[in-house]
C-alpha cells in the first residue's frame, strides 16, 4: 500500500496515525505562516533603516528563517555581515535616515508593527497568535470529546461481548472488532496528538 492509500483506512492505528500528522502539520502550518510573515515584516522595515554600529549604510536584518528536514520554520538571530556574531543592539535600525544618530523613527515604525490592524491575517500580531494558540485549544478540546466517544464504544463492545447469547457468532464477533478497530484509532489518536500539543504549546513564549 502506498502513502496516497492511507486516506482509505478509516480504522485502526494506522488511521489513527494519519489523523493525528495532518491535524499536527496542519497546526505547525499556521506557526510556520506566522513566523515567516513577522520575521519578514520586520526585517524589511529594519533593513531599511540606519544603525549605530554603522550609520552610514543599510542595517542588517535581525532574522533568519530557516527550515527543518520536515519544512517547518524556525527563527534565530542573524549574524553581523561578515562575522559568526549574532545581532546586537548596536545593530538595530532605528534611524530612518543615514548618519542621523539619534532619530528613532524607524525603529518606531518596528514597533508599530504590533498595533498594526492588518499586520498578520487581517488582524494585529497579538491576535495572530491568539488565534493559533486558540486552534490548539480547539484541537485539544476534540482530542478529549474523541477520548470520550473511544471509551463509549469500548463499553459498547465489552457489554456486546457480554451478552452474546442465542445469536450469529461470527456477525457479533466482526461487529466488535469494529468497535475495536475505532476505539484502537481513536486512543492513539489521542497519545500521539496529545504530545504534539504539548510541543506545540511550548513554542508559544509566555506573556
Amino acid at each position: 500500500m502506498t502513502v496516497s492509500d492511507l486516506s482509505q483506512i478509516t480504522s485502526g492505528s494506522i488511521a489513527g496515525n494519519e489523523a493525528t500528522i495532518g491535524d499536527t502539520e496542519g497546526l505547525l502550518g499556521q506557526f510556520d505562516n506566522f513566523l515567516t510573515s513577522f520575521a519578514n515584516q520586520v526585517n524589511s522595515i529594519q533593513q531599511s533603516g540606519y544603525s549605530v554600529n554603522n550609520p552610514g549604510s543599510n542595517a542588517p536584518a535581525l532574522f533568519t528563517v530557516t527550515q527543518d528536514a520536515y519544512g517547518h520554520v524556525s527563527l534565530s538571530l542573524a549574524d553581523e555581515p561578515g562575522t559568526n556574531t549574532p545581532v546586537g543592539a548596536g545593530d538595530v535600525g532605528a534611524s530612518g535616515a543615514a548618519n542621523q544618530v539619534g532619530d528613532n523613527s524607524n525603529a518606531l515604525q518596528m514597533v508599530a508593527l504590533q498595533s498594526n490592524p492588518q499586520a498578520y491575517n487581517n488582524g494585529t500580531f497579538d491576535q495572530g497568535i491568539s488565534q493559533i494558540v486558540s486552534n490548539v485549544g480547539i484541537e485539544a478540546n476534540s482530542v478529549s470529546s474523541s477520548e470520550t466517544t473511544a471509551n463509549s464504544l469500548a463499553q459498547q463492545s465489552s457489554n456486546m461481548r457480554q451478552s452474546i447469547s442465542g445469536v450469529d457468532t461470527n456477525e457479533q464477533t466482526a461487529l466488535m472488532l469494529q468497535y475495536q478497530n475505532t476505539y484502537d484509532a481513536a486512543a492513539k489518536f489521542i497519545s500521539v496528538f496529545d504530545d504534539m500539543l504539548q510541543a506545540l504549546l511550548n513554542m508559544v513564549p509566555s506573556s
